[in-house]
């Protein structure tokens, strides 16, 4: 395609019409990735005499051939890429087309170029930064300006690499940068202050060529000021780590302090006085500049703190900005927020400062010195921290201290009339807002986090002077002396609900000054029962005092601060609501809660949770309140069963009300499951309810099931273990499992602890309905996940053999198949161990059936040639992995089942006779020989844990617990005395082969295994006591 076609194709592309639109976009995806694409894109935007329609165009051909610079620029296997040729040729058009009037056309220029140096720079466009400067020679303001702004967008993408090599060439960019941006810098703030001087002192007009002028040379400071920013962060190490000052902030940060004292103290007081003759514009340009200023040296302090740290640059900065904050209210101009937050940002980051903070330490005099030997880098270290340390305690005098803690707390923590009036017109999202905004974005947030830090690190001198506030707030503003008594919305208690917040947010640095009982007793009870409107703000900010303050709620005033929680939660006011509800979590959360002492107020309490819950339209506000009820039901556990009907009353309108809205869903699924664990065996008179919502959410193909899936997995876990019998609504939802592993397995622990459920409750009746679908899960699993998965599944097959003993191992056949190529695979000695366990339960319980499964396993040749049958086959492998487990259980009907085969009449077994006798004789010792070190009624159950499965914690509840119990005490397996067998199983192997060859094979094996033999036949065995 030749240029003019693909102008036709950017125009059409621009349409509104989809018609004339979409097959323009089509052709030039089409023609992207060709080679000459890239170039006739330039041809579009070099060519400027198209007008207004060509101006689009070119807008989107710039965007198209930023596009194609991120897919094809680079080499990349198996995908078109831009000929070396045309990149050549590329880049010298690149900085022709620099100079661009159109602002949105040379943005996107600037992109561009920025991309193609990250790939180029300075292998292939070694020049790039020379030719650049080459174009600041002229007197073009719009050139210097386009010039300045791919800098900015250049040293933005060069910044970002962080190899040590690309970190080198930033440096090296920096050393040929910085002289001439910072003389751009420095000339264009003259230029501004001559023109802003002849405005604002010479009652020159700000109109007509003077106003683009100066707003071009701002755009141009302001990037200009961006370049010096970037170069001075990433152009040297950050000089926390290497000690090295940095020479350009000596350099450039005090010019910047004076530059930002002109704009903050001459010309911007100048401006607000003459705001009706001057125009807004000139008034925004100022104050863009103060915030763009102080941004700049809070980033360069945060990186080269060791720079930062001397008295004309961090002590004049610190008093700036100190004085700025004290005086912003008192002067009567009214300083931008923006500001004020940028002036707190920097004190804050002072003294959160890392480096900074071992001045503040003691131990920081002696840092660096190795063994009392001081090294050359401590002894800086030392010195540093020495000079940071005078400087910062000769700054933060008690004094200063005062003041800036006093004018954050009744000024700046001081509810505005905006506040009030957002407040009042959507009190519950004026209650969320605070909750998540963040402390830099907002004024009040951050003079909260100066205060906190502040405290932090001067507590001594300042928490008696946040006690005094408290006093003498309580004095200006004296605790009500009825409940009905008017309350005005007057500064001082404005000034009291600041205060209140400063002690509740600083509650643990507070902890030691306050007696909260007698604040309790003598003002927040009294204040709590108001009832006038505009005690709201009162009513909010003391509930919420009570939880912050909750690691001092002792049992004096716990009941008391329930009732009045309570009682706030059928405020009208949502904030007022929203506080409480929290102050009652953290109550209800709380190391020192008691059930007893909270079971009273329980009705009360999710009564008003629920109405409060259908009165709230905020999805936040459900949440937090949903989330409320969960926590109690789990804290009062089995206590909750006389409240039960109260929550399932209200979950089925709290389930349909959150449709579409799946995080409160999700509170409805986890307090369903704490609702169940609390009934327990009574949990069957909430099914109407569960179990439809169960099949909802657990089912795999279902509308929610991403979101939903995994807690309705938890919640139907925990309604079948504690379910006291099967019903015909819980067996139908079995077939959602088969569904579940078929479409995924990563949900396989609690599908396994599920059918496990299942088993142990359904009973026969469960396996005969549902027993081929069963083997159909387990056969899908095994062997298609890995280690822990195996693991899991191992278990559930062990109580499936365990439970049924004869029907169990035919309908599982396939999946025992599979269990077996594991075992000779030699998967991980914990898998090998679990499946030869489980094949010793089989031989215990089964043997038939075993010696049927093993005669159609493969055969293995022996070395001379002959085969061996499949029955040795695998008891090699099985004698191999006794050692591998480890534990009793296992171990000992390990040795129950090489018992049992001592009896197969074949010769050939007694070739394994020895490793046989061997392996009984180590487990009798550790079930059957010390009696004082090792009981013989162990538990089956528990020990088996050791498969790498999580603590099964809740195996302890009521239901699934007796029939654990009931399983092991039928087990024949825990009956077994493992010596009478082992007696037992040699007399027959000695009667099915001959006494004398028998004992031709004993004579023959080591002396250490005939006497354990000897020692162990010759014993009577010990009366078996079973669990």
């Amino acid at each position: 395609a030749d240029a003019a076609t693909v102008y036709e194709c950017l125009v059409r592309a621009l349409s509104d019409d989809s018609a004339v639109r979409k097959p323009a976009e089509e052709m030039l995806s089409s023609y992207q990735g060709r080679a000459g694409f890239c170039s006739i894109l330039a041809d579009v935007i070099e060519d400027k005499s198209r007008g207004g329609e060509g101006e689009g165009a070119r807008w989107l051909a710039a965007v198209y051939f930023k596009n194609g610079i991120d897919r094809f620029w680079r080499q990349r296997r198996n995908a078109p890429c831009i000929g070396e040729e045309e990149k050549a040729a590329l880049r010298a058009r690149l900085l022709r087309l620099v100079h661009e009037h159109n602002q949105m056309v040379a943005i996107q220029l600037a992109v561009l170029i920025a991309k193609v140096a990250r790939v180029d720079f300075p292998q292939a466009w070694p020049e790039l930064f020379r030719h650049l400067l080459n174009l600041l020679q002229g007197a073009d303001l719009v050139l210097n300006h386009r010039v300045f702004l791919t800098l900015h967008h250049i040293l933005k993408e060069l910044s970002s690499k962080r190899l040590v090599s690309d970190q080198k060439h930033f440096a090296d960019i920096t050393q040929q940068l910085f002289p001439a941006v910072w003389q751009q810098w420095c000339t264009d703030t003259q230029t501004l202050n001559r023109m802003m001087h002849s405005v604002l002192f010479e009652g020159r007009p700000y109109e007509g060529e003077e106003r683009p002028h100066m707003q071009l040379c701002l755009e141009r400071w302001q990037l200009c000021l961006k370049v010096v920013r970037r170069l001075v962060l990433f152009g040297y190490s950050s000089d926390a780590k290497s000690l090295q000052e940095v020479p350009l902030v000596q350099q450039a940060v005090p010019t910047m302090l004076q530059v930002l004292q002109q704009l903050e103290g001459q010309f911007r007081p100048r401006a607000l006085a003459r705001q009706a003759d001057v125009e807004a514009g000139l008034l925004q340009l100022i104050e863009t500049g103060c915030v763009k200023l102080v941004k700049t040296m809070v980033e360069i302090q945060a990186t080269h703190p060791w720079s930062f740290r001397t008295s004309p640059i961090l002590g004049a900065t610190l008093q700036h900005c100190y004085v700025q904050i004290l005086t912003a209210h008192e002067s009567g101009v009214a300083t931008l927020d923006r500001l004020l937050i940028q002036y707190m940002v920097f004190i804050h980051n002072v003294l959160k400062c890392v480096a900074y903070r071992r001045a503040f330490s003691a131990s920081s005099m002696s840092a660096g010195h190795a063994q009392g030997a001081p090294t050359p880098r401590g002894e800086l270290l030392q010195r540093l921290s020495k000079e940071v340390k005078e400087l910062l305690d000769a700054f933060f005098t008690p004094g200063q201290l005062t003041r800036l803690a006093c004018v954050l707390v009744e000024r700046f923590l001081v509810l505005r009339a905006s506040d009030l009036e957002e407040w009042a017109a959507d009190p519950e999202g004026f209650a969320l807002e605070q909750e998540v905004v963040n402390w830099k974005d907002r004024l009040r947030p951050c003079a909260e986090a100066l205060y906190l830090t502040l405290l932090e690190n001067f507590r001594a001198p300042l928490a008696p002077v946040v006690m005094q506030l408290l006093e003498d707030c309580n004095r200006s503003c004296p605790p009500p002396a009825s409940p009905e008594q008017d309350v005005e919305l007057t500064p001082a208690l404005l000034r009291k609900e600041a205060v209140y917040n400063a002690v509740g947010i600083a509650a643990f640095d507070l902890y030691d000054y306050l007696d909260f009982s007698l604040l309790f007793h003598s003002n927040l009870v009294r204040e709590m029962h108001l009832t006038h409107p505009n005690a709201r703000l009162l009513l909010r900010r003391c509930s919420w005092l009570v939880g912050r303050w909750v690691s001092k709620v002792n049992s004096d005033i716990r009941v008391e601060s329930y009732r009045c929680l309570l009682r706030l939660l059928r405020h009208p006011d949502g904030a007022v609501k929203l506080a409480a509800c929290a102050s009652l979590r953290c109550l209800v959360e709380d190391w020192n809660f008691t059930e007893e002492g909270f079971v009273e107020f329980v009705p009360e309490c999710l009564r008003a949770l629920f109405d409060f819950l259908k009165g709230s339209g905020e999805y936040d506000t459900q949440l937090q309140v949903f989330s409320l009820v969960s926590l109690i039901i789990e804290r009062l556990g089995e206590r909750m069963g006389p409240f039960a009907h109260t929550v399932t009353a209200m979950l089925p309108h709290v389930w349909e009300g959150a449709e579409g809205q799946p995080l409160l869903r999700i509170q409805v699924l986890v307090a369903s499951q704490r609702l169940v664990f609390a009934l327990g065996p009574q949990s069957p008179s909430i099914y109407a309810f569960v179990l439809p919502v169960v099949g909802h959410s657990a089912k795999p193909s279902g509308p929610e099931a991403l979101n939903l899936l995994e807690d309705g997995l938890q919640l139907w876990h925990t309604v079948v273990k504690h379910a006291p019998q099967m019903v015909p609504e819980l067996l139908q939802l079995f077939p959602l499992l088969l569904e579940l592993v078929q479409q995924t397995l990563e949900h396989v622990q609690v599908v396994m602890r599920l059918l496990e459920s299942y088993v142990l409750l359904g009973g026969r009746p469960f396996l005969e309905a549902y027993g081929n679908m069963t083997a159909q899960i387990l056969r899908t699993t095994l062997g298609n996940v890995k280690e822990k998965g195996t693991l899991l599944v191992i278990p559930v097959l062990d109580t499936l053999v365990q439970c049924f003993p004869h029907e169990a191992p035919p309908l599982l056949e396939p999946v025992l198949q599979k269990a077996l190529l594991l075992l000779y695979a030699g998967e991980s000695d914990l898998v090998c161990a679990g499946v030869a366990a489980l094949f010793a339960r089989i031989i215990v319980q089964n043997a038939g059936y075993f010696e049927q499964f093993i005669s159609a396993a493969p055969v293995r040749e022996q070395s001379d040639g002959s085969p061996e049958g499949p029955l040795y086959v695998f008891l090699d492998v099985f004698l191999d992995k006794v050692d591998s487990m480890g534990t009793i259980p296992k171990r000992k009907i390990t040795a129950l089942a090489l018992c049992t085969l001592l009896t197969v009449r074949d010769p050939t077994m007694l070739q394994r006779l020895e490793l046989i006798v061997n392996a009984c004789t180590s487990v009798l010792y550790e079930t059957e020989g010390d009696q004082d070190r090792i009981p013989n009624g162990y538990d089956y159950w528990v020990a088996r844990s050791d498969t790498a499965e999580e603590s099964r914690e809740d195996d302890a509840a009521e239901s699934e617990f007796s029939r654990r119990r009931h399983i092991f005490n039928a087990d024949p397996v825990n009956k077994l005395s493992l010596l009478a067998v082992f007696k037992e199983k040699l007399e027959e192997c000695m009667a099915i082969h001959g006494q004398d060859r028998f004992n031709a094979v004993v004579n023959a094996m080591h002396p250490s295994i005939v006497e354990q033999l000897q020692k162990w036949v010759g014993r009577s065995p010990p009366q078996h006591q079973p669990a």
